[in-house]
């Protein structure tokens, strides 16, 4: 029998970052920010072993998003932004409004908790994002409102 989940396992994350920073003299924010950004290959080395049905490359990072047009301009939320490959394990699995990503870049789906409507501009580092879906309870292990964006734009706005 094979599993497949919408939702990427991050139980021992925390554990493994920490034994990560310990044994290489590293934070662990910066520790974690290394095991968040796994190689593609390390993702097709996961799906060759027995009983892995799916695999795909998320990655994480917590920052301010500030709303960049419109009644909110300017207004600041920090959020984790989830970088994740459409189709894959990692994206949101339910929306309550809108849609999922289509576009390879500049489209975003939001937790409700963000403030964030459908069609709102957001910005994230030096870009803007337009909220094309919203998502219900998607939250950091922090209470963090979660932002989802293509892979290659997190990975971006992350280094």
């Amino acid at each position: 029998m094979t599993k497949t989940t919408t939702k990427p396992d991050t139980s021992g994350i925390a554990e493994l970052a920490a034994k990560l920073a310990e044994s290489h003299d590293l934070t662990k924010a910066k520790a974690k920010a290394v095991i968040d950004s796994l190689r593609d290959d390390v993702v097709r080395s996961v799906l060759g072993l027995p009983g892995v049905a799916r695999a795909g490359n998320v990655t994480y990072l917590t920052m301010q998003v500030r709303a960049s047009e419109g009644r909110d301009a300017g207004r600041e939320v920090r959020a984790m932004i989830v970088g994740f490959e459409p189709g894959q394990p990692g994206e949101p699995g339910y929306l309550v409004a809108g849609r999922h990503i289509t576009r390879s870049h500049y489209e975003a789906v939001a937790d409700v908790r963000t403030g964030f409507a459908l069609g709102d501009r957001i910005r994230i580092r030096r870009h803007d994002y337009t909220v094309v879906g919203l998502t219900q309870r998607m939250v950091s292990s922090g209470g963090d409102p979660m932002v989802f964006i293509p892979l290659k734009d997190a990975q971006e706005a992350q280094f």
